[in-house]
């Protein structure tokens, strides 16, 4: 009777709950969840101690206050894919907010349940490949837009105190996604602020002590927790090795994603100028400068800038400026199905339910949703760096704002639910939209989930060997530990993605990258001496360079298709020594081999 009461009580969670149990149960039974890329991976096996040995509260990508939370989590209970779980309640728990507070106001509970199973159908649709491939930006849009959603559907018809406590939730999420991800929420945070000023200028009349102090007090919370937070961060960052790695990392991402590597012979007076001969050159083309101490954030920050210089004198801002335009249009009517599509229509029922409930404030509310929505695309599509999770999440804070605007419209409908009425019609929407996107998704990511097993297989190879040789020591090239070529499952290179609640091993590993964004940081120091790799500070020697030679149980793990000249040709160059990589072991999957084990040994 207790439960029917309790049931009865918080009946719109009920059944939210119970759509989102079903989300969940068919993805993770039609598929399963993946960890998107090599970002992920690596943080949670920081978070977990597969990096260190020891659970790190410093996990570089996310802010602090998180990671130092999930770290406690995994030192508690060592053996659980925490970062999964995390991960998967972040996601599926945003659905759940947002479709049990669209479920207020309606009238029946049939009307609610058709209601919430048709947003369900339609957030599984678009949402499919994120659900699977999980990765952490997506996850910071995601509580930003569960956040939005709800601040802009609370009742706003109390005092200012009861309004400010009835919001506390959506700053936490607010917050947590900055903690998650801050970068992103950053570039969400312009069509935050859309919503609130949209749900101020909602009020009638608009300027008054109490809505001044509601408004501002809930901003005014969110910038103090992004505040608070990014103080603590920076107090955790601030001493010991990470302020000068904090450095070298900001550098690395401005070279990587933002710019690229000159040429080194038609470049080579360049390269002379910070002192870097061709075969550290070559470390930063192929990502190993981990083997070369010299490769510090001096010489990636004047690399970053020079290739910023050849790109400006070859393509002028105009130019760049027309790109992007022609970029953002055809990626707004022609590409990113089925999200641009559900963008689209979702505007057009907007205007067309405003029009019919004669809100006049729409002919200038969503004029402004598309030219803040377009600012922000133009700047990524300006930087030339938007990968679908960017851009997917931009969809889905715009989504979540639009749906506020659209349970907005909905709700002052005279004829509520009725069989014609427009609620109802948009609900039908998007169970019908929800369904063909599932159906392009499930083929989609079918495909994805196929392609990413095959390539995982030799990253899996690798680990298992690796683990299986506890003696030894492994350092591995980067580009071969990355993505698989082998052309039988994709016309292109398949990244690995290690699934998240798939033969969970939380114990250390006894191998790293020789390069990567967690190289030459206070964690990369602290693996490396854990497995007896030292470097030599006062000769400017990296551990890794050392450790190659004069450590007996340390090996080098290349792919097949990638020879060691470069490996080589450093040594030689840069150290005038002469060595030779002895070939000691190989690595097969499915009886072809695809890496090669070698020991480094010095000539005579």
């Amino acid at each position: 009777m207790q439960i029917r009461k309790l049931c009865k009580k918080y009946e719109n969670a009920v059944i939210a709950l119970a759509v989102i149990g079903c989300m969940a149960l068919f993805v993770g039974l039609r598929f399963d969840y993946y960890y998107q890329a090599n970002d992920d991976v690596y943080i949670k096996n920081i978070l977990s101690g597969v990096y260190t040995g020891t659970p790190e509260s410093h996990n570089i990508q996310m802010h602090y206050p998180l990671s130092l939370l999930l770290s406690l989590v995994y030192r508690l209970a060592p053996a659980l894919p925490i970062y999964g779980l995390f991960m998967c309640l972040c996601h599926y728990g945003s659905c759940f907010l947002i479709i049990s507070r669209s479920l207020k106001g309606i009238k029946g509970r049939s009307a609610r349940v058709l209601t919430a199973l048709a947003e369900g159908v339609f957030a599984t649709g678009l949402l499919l490949a994120e659900l699977v491939f999980m990765q952490y930006t997506v996850t910071a849009a995601m509580l930003a837009g569960a956040a939005v959603f709800r601040f802009y559907t609370a009742d706003a018809d109390v005092r200012p105190g009861e309004y400010i406590k009835a919001n506390i939730g959506n700053v936490l999420l607010v917050i947590l996604a900055y903690l998650a991800r801050s970068e992103m929420l950053l570039l969400l945070l312009p069509l935050i602020c859309v919503a609130g000023f949209f749900r101020w200028m909602s009020e009638k009349p608009v300027f008054t002590k109490a809505n001044t102090v509601k408004y501002l007090s809930v901003f005014g919370l969110i910038l103090a927790g992004l505040g608070i937070s990014q103080g603590i961060h920076m107090l955790a960052y601030g001493s010991g090795g990470w302020p000068v790695f904090n450095e070298f990392f900001d550098e690395r991402t401005q070279l990587y994603d933002y710019q690229f590597i000159p040429s080194y012979e038609e470049n080579k007076a360049f390269y002379e100028s910070l002192g870097l001969k061709e075969s550290e050159q070559a470390l930063l083309v192929n990502y190993n400068f981990g083997m070369d101490a010299a490769i510090d954030s001096r010489v990636l920050k004047e690399t970053a800038e020079y290739a910023r210089g050849l790109k400006a004198s070859q393509i002028s801002f105009g130019e760049r400026f027309k790109t992007a335009f022609w970029d953002y249009r055809y990626k707004t009517f022609h590409a990113d199905y089925p999200w641009n599509a559900a963008v689209l229509a979702v505007y057009a029922l907007l205007f067309l339910l405003a029009w019919k409930n004669g809100d006049k404030s729409y002919f200038w509310k969503i004029p402004c949703v598309l030219f803040v929505r377009s600012g922000l695309w133009m700047y990524i599509m300006m930087g030339s760096r938007y990968p679908d999770r960017i851009t997917h999440s931009l969809y889905f804070m715009e989504l979540a704002l639009l749906g506020a605007l659209l349970w907005e419209q909905c709700g002052r409908e005279k004829k509520k639910w009725g069989l014609l009425s427009f609620a109802a019609l948009t609900a039908l929407f998007l169970g019908m939209a929800g369904i063909g996107a599932l159906s392009y998704g499930m083929e989609k990511v079918g495909e994805e989930s196929a392609r990413r097993d095959y390539a995982n297989k030799e990253i899996l190879a690798l680990d298992a060997y690796c683990r299986k040789n506890v003696e030894n020591f492994y350092l591995v090239d980067v580009y071969s530990a990355v993505s698989c070529s082998d052309f039988v499952m994709s016309s292109e290179a398949v990244e690995y993605s290690e699934k998240a609640f798939d033969r969970v091993d939380n114990s250390v590993s006894n191998y790293d990258l020789m390069g990567g964004w967690v190289c030459k940081s206070p964690l990369w120091d602290k693996k490396l001496r854990r497995f007896g790799l030292a470097g030599d500070e006062a000769e400017n020697v990296s551990p890794v360079e050392l450790g190659m030679i004069d450590n007996e149980n340390v090996y080098v793990i290349i792919k097949t298709d990638k020879n060691t000249d470069w490996l080589t040709e450093y040594y030689r160059e840069i150290r005038g020594k002469k060595v030779r990589a002895e070939k000691e072991d190989s690595i097969s999957v499915d009886g072809k081999t695809v890496y090669n084990v070698y020991k480094i040994e010095v000539s005579e």
